[in-house]
């Protein structure tokens, strides 16, 4: 079953997403400590993201369908 991401974040020195939506996600990795990175893997590629202490993450699974929301 496809799974979506849609993101709000830093995605590097001056660079930001807004509600970009990244469609197939195959893989999640946040990397907390230090500066805190999502790596996202989807049918896109693989991209990073800056999260920090103001974003909010929801994740929610049904049906088989993940879906979260990150901003």
């Amino acid at each position: 079953m496809p799974s979506q991401l849609t993101i709000t974040a830093k995605t590097g020195p001056g660079l930001t997403v807004t509600t970009q939506v990244l469609p197939n996600v195959t893989d999640l990795d946040f990397q907390l400590g230090g500066k805190s990175i999502l790596r996202v893997e989807s049918q896109n590629g693989i991209d990073y993201f800056d999260i920090g202490a103001d974003t909010t993450v929801t994740f929610t699974l049904a049906s088989g369908v993940a879906t979260v929301v990150v901003s």
